[in-house]
Order: structure tokens, then C-alpha cells, then sequence
């Protein structure tokens, strides 16, 4: 069956319309690309969709053992492991966006070999409307700790063909470290 392909922040809306349309919450999935297997992945991805997620976040494998704790990172040392790669997991959200139609998200860290933010020239092309927006000095917690990448994580979501104002990036400082 065919669809209609549309812009990311036109997925996005439509998901959260109709979640509140059935008054609901919309539900986001994370799935860890290669994890059990490589093969799986695929299928995990459309069976999550079809068990009622409205947005999938694609888990980008990498080796920080404190980023995302122990299940996050077990899956993701499988995947790597299994040799899962940056471009693996854009081909897969390719992949469900032709096929479904429906929002996919990838998250990526400065502190991260596997998710840098140079990846932005491997992922923008794929993945229609994305930003990379480094937030210096702060690892994958970055959302939940930083209210500067709250609000630039909001602003691309509520309108991700407007670039997002970085004001607040630019006067953020690096944190400091200490060592015993």
C-alpha cells in the first residue's frame, strides 16, 4: 500500500493529533538498531507500530557505559558487537519512513565515538528536517539536565523546518572536572 510522504514535523503533529484525537498519551518507542540481532531490527521496528507506538526513537549503539544505564548499554555493546553501524541505522530509518510513513528520531552526544556531532553530514541528507545543535560539555543526559537543550529540543519539535534559536548554546560553559 502506498503513502504519502511527508515532512518530519508533519508526522510528528499528525502522531500527537491523533493520540489526542483517541485521548491519549502518544506513545514513543526506543529501539536499539541491531539488538538482539541485526536481523530483528526491522521487525522490532514495524511490530512496535503495530503494538501502538506513534513515534520511534532509533537507539544509535555506542559504548558509553554511563550514558543511558544498564539496559541501554547492554543492548548497545550487542549491537556493536554485532557490527551495527551509524549508517545501519539511517538506512533503517529510511527504511520505516518509506515504508510507514510515521517520525523517527536519532539522538547523538559530543561525548560519544559513535554519535558525534560530525555524524550531521551522514544523517541530514536521510532524515528529512533534522538539526544538529552541539551542546557543549555535556553528555546524552543533556535533555534531561540542560533547561538550554530543553527548550532548543522543544523548538525543533514544535516547528523542525524553522531553525532553532541557539542563543542559549552560545553562552553555555564547559563544566568543570575534578580529578583526585
Amino acid at each position: 500500500m502506498a503513502t504519502t510522504v511527508v515532512d518530519g514535523r508533519v508526522r510528528i503533529e499528525r502522531a500527537f493529533a491523533k493520540a489526542r484525537a483517541e485521548r491519549r498519551l502518544a506513545i514513543l518507542a526506543y529501539i536499539t538498531v541491531g539488538f538482539p540481532d541485526r536481523a530483528s531490527t526491522a521487525a522490532l521496528l514495524r511490530a512496535a507500530l503495530d503494538g501502538g507506538a506513534d513515534i520511534i526513537e532509533l537507539g544509535v549503539p555506542f559504548s558509553d557505559p554511563l550514558a543511558d544505564g544498564t539496559t541501554v548499554q547492554r543492548a548497545g555493546e550487542i549491537a556493536l558487537r554485532a557490527g551495527v553501524t551509524l549508517a545501519d541505522c539511517i538506512r533503517e530509518g529510511e527504511s520505516l519512513v518509506r515504508d510507514r510513513d510515521v517520525p523517527v528520531l536519532l539522538m547523538g552526544g559530543t561525548f560519544d565515538g559513535i554519535t558525534p556531532v560530525e555524524w550531521q553530514d551522514e544523517v541530514t541528507p536521510g532524515l528529512k528536517n533534522s538539526q544538529v545543535v552541539p551542546i557543549p560539555g555535556v553528555g546524552h543526559v543533556v535533555i534531561r539536565e540542560t533547561p538550554c537543550a530543553q527548550s532548543v529540543m522543544t523548538a525543533f519539535i514544535d516547528n523542525p523546518n524553522v531553525p532553532v534559536d541557539r542563543t542559549c548554546v552560545t553562552q553555555m560553559a564547559l563544566p568543570t572536572f575534578t580529578t583526585a
